[in-house]
């Protein structure tokens, strides 16, 4: 049984902290991907930038594909296409192709990226997994019985955490391709973190799953969790970023903006990174 607890929104004690806009508002991104620098992709365009000023180092126009998935591997992106493509994307502009879709014979999207120890882990469709190894380039690939869209995936050194549209959570060891169900959830999985071995789990609901507790947050959807430096960030579809301790005590909260918050990132300044679904950027000090 679920242990439930309500954060109020009104705490003694919270500090101060605010955010500061970077960028404007511009077209809906679909993905985005934080490392080193920013990376995000509207309808037409795939955008590199640096942080935390967002000086552009790189674009790539979008012509009839649809780029689904983004990862940063080092300073190099990975980008995954609506065709079935995924390309390696070096900074000097120069790229090289990871997956083909007429060789693999998958024609469906690449639903995912995840970067691992010499590894990437791709999710293609809703079945299927293939793993890269970027240092002999042997790629190894499964089909996995789940019967549902793959909304979210995060990695743990070998395990594959994947969240599907029909509420259940799955790990897949990338190793033997051993595929284990772990718990169906009364909401819609909106976003996934790690946190000590076990999934951080964000709902449609506001609330946050980790372990046997439910914690609730928001009236809103979580859309994005971080762990860093054994702090829990946590941004609802509002614009709200909530930071508390390993034990969900509220810490400090902040509004950034007035969409749903895209991903969050700890820039190299110790700054929180904001950006929201219409492309705005801001830098949070907590």
């Amino acid at each position: 049984m679920f242990k439930f607890l309500f954060l109020s929104l009104i705490l003694v004690g919270v500090g101060f902290c605010d955010c500061n806009l970077l960028q404007k508002q511009d077209k809906d991104i679909f993905e985005v991907a934080f490392g080193k620098n920013v990376a995000y992709c509207d309808d037409s365009m795939l955008y590199i930038k640096t942080l935390p000023d967002l000086k552009n180092v790189f674009d790539l126009k979008i012509s009839t594909d649809k780029v689904t998935s983004i990862a940063f591997m080092d300073s190099d992106l990975v980008v995954g296409f609506s065709s079935g493509y995924a390309l390696l994307l070096h900074p000097n502009k120069s790229q090289e192709t990871l997956i083909d879709p007429i060789k693999s014979g998958f024609i469906e999207q690449i639903s995912s990226i995840n970067v691992g120890k010499d590894k990437l882990i791709f999710t293609i469709g809703r079945n299927t997994v293939l793993v890269h190894d970027t240092i002999s380039k042997i790629q190894k690939k499964t089909t996995i019985n789940i019967n549902s869209k793959i909304i979210a995936t995060t990695l743990d050194k070998n395990s594959l955490y994947i969240a599907t549209f029909d509420r259940n959570l799955y790990m897949l060891d990338v190793t033997n391709f051993k595929l284990s169900g772990l718990s169906k959830t009364g909401n819609l999985i909106t976003s996934l973190a790690f946190m000590d071995t076990k999934p951080l789990i964000g709902l449609s609901d506001g609330s946050v799953m980790y372990g046997d507790q439910k914690y609730t947050i928001s009236s809103k959807a979580i859309e994005a969790i971080r762990v860093i430096n054994g702090e829990i960030f946590v941004a609802d579809a509002s614009g709200v970023v909530r930071k508390f301790d390993n034990k969900f005590n509220l810490k400090n909260e902040i509004k950034a903006g007035n969409d749903t918050i895209r991903d969050m990132f700890i820039d190299k300044n110790g700054n929180l990174i904001v950006m929201l679904w219409n492309a705005s950027v801001y830098t949070c000090k907590f």
